[in-house]
């Protein structure tokens, strides 16, 4: 019996020990000090999250919590998303210095897909068809978690983005390849949230060819999914909050570049974010890994400057711009992809790639960070840019 206590004790302390050590990791990723000086002065980068459910669906916290924790996470806007709304939906607001966009996510019998409109709140009496129909709103095709994409429907279907990145999708993933490894980021959980989560990404390779293949058919916005509802264990009458929204927040988000600053309007700023993520002026970031504040792209060609999501004209001195925010600690690479496939890189975190003939080209910033024991380093990416869309002059 003491042989088995003493086991037991020493288990329970190494448990501890090593909680305590991963307890104190974070990723450095971008040098603070080195940070470069910032933006430039013609792009404003504000965040966004999506996929988020308050307590009127599959939630756990009314309208004003998640403000509260997004405001913690440096959220700018939030879209609300409950599921089949049979109500009118709430008026937009700032709340808590987050912007609540009020959004549902509708069904019908072959799709899920994310509603959003500035003006279009009535959801009485309204059918999944006349939704579908609007060209005024945005609507994202949503991630089908449990089955993959199947392109001839995407051809078919109307939409402005795919949800590509969506964490339930990619937890469950994670489980199904390996359960000892997810039980693992679970005991992680407590001590270190945000790595525990991070521990479970893996690149979703069969949604992002599905995005390419889309986008040589047509224009689609790369977007990202929270699945925020903060209720991921029910149990009882009560709820354990895991992940919070706050730490589901924390791990990705989409980032809008707009040429002008918000004013603090809702209706103004509900509109320019709206027009920026219909023409593809994003970027997804997995912000878990470090602040991507700072990070420009845009083709440029003489003087002139292109943003993704644009029709570009192809002419022999177009070429791709971005910088990072500072010179990354781990190993990176910036790579390019035309058509889906990967054509260059650069190991620096200014520079130019030419652009030598029409195409959808890309880019995504890899990082190499290390992980602690018993995990080593590997390779994830920190930013995926939506489409530039160069064209035959």
């Amino acid at each position: 019996m003491n042989r088995i206590f003493l086991i037991l004790a020493s288990l329970l302390l190494s448990f501890v020990v090593y909680g305590f050590y991963i307890s104190q990791f974070e990723f450095r990723i971008i040098p603070i000090t080195k940070k470069t000086e910032g933006q430039a002065a013609f792009l404003y980068d504000y965040k966004i999250a999506f996929d988020v459910y308050s307590n009127l669906s599959s939630g756990s916290g009314n309208v004003l919590t998640i403000a509260e924790e997004a405001k913690k996470s440096h959220l700018n806007f939030v879209l609300i998303s409950d599921t089949n709304s049979y109500y009118d939906l709430d008026t937009d607001k700032y709340l808590s210095d987050v912007g609540i966009l009020s959004g549902a996510k509708v069904s019908d019998d072959k799709r899920f897909f994310i509603y959003y409109s500035p003006t279009q709140k009535a959801f009485f009496n309204k059918t999944s068809k006349d939704f579908a129909k609007d060209e005024d709103a945005l609507i994202i095709e949503s991630h089908p978690i449990n089955t993959p994409y199947e392109l001839t429907q995407l051809t078919e279907n109307k939409f402005d983005g795919l949800e590509v990145l969506n964490f339930k999708s990619i937890a469950q993933k994670s489980w199904r390849e390996s359960r000892l490894s997810t039980m693992w980021s679970l005991l992680y959980y407590p001590f270190n949230p945000r790595l525990a989560l991070t521990r479970l990404y893996k690149e979703p390779s069969a949604e992002i060819a599905v995005f390419d293949q889309l986008s040589q058919l047509k224009k689609v916005n790369f977007f990202v999914g929270a699945e925020a509802t903060a209720r991921a264990i029910p149990f009882a009458d009560w709820l354990v909050k895991f992940p919070s929204y706050e730490m589901s927040f924390n791990i990705a988000s989409q980032h809008i570049f707009l040429t002008s600053e918000l004013t603090g309007d809702i209706s103004n700023d509900a509109h320019k974010v709206l027009t920026a993520l219909k023409n593809g002026h994003s970027y997804v970031a997995f912000d878990a890994l470090g602040d991507p504040a700072g990070f420009e792209v845009y083709m440029t060609e003489n003087r002139k400057k292109f943003f993704t999501g644009d029709d570009i004209a192809f002419t022999k001195n177009l070429r791709l711009y971005y910088k990072l925010p500072a010179e990354p600690i781990p190993f990176y690479e910036v790579v390019l992809f035309k058509n889906g496939q990967r054509i260059d890189h650069l190991n620096t975190f200014e520079g130019l790639f030419a652009i030598e003939s029409p195409g959808v080209y890309r880019i995504q910033v890899r990082l190499s960070p290390t992980f602690p024991l018993p995990d080593a380093t590997k390779w994830i990416t920190w930013v995926y840019t939506n489409n530039f869309y160069v064209n035959p002059k």
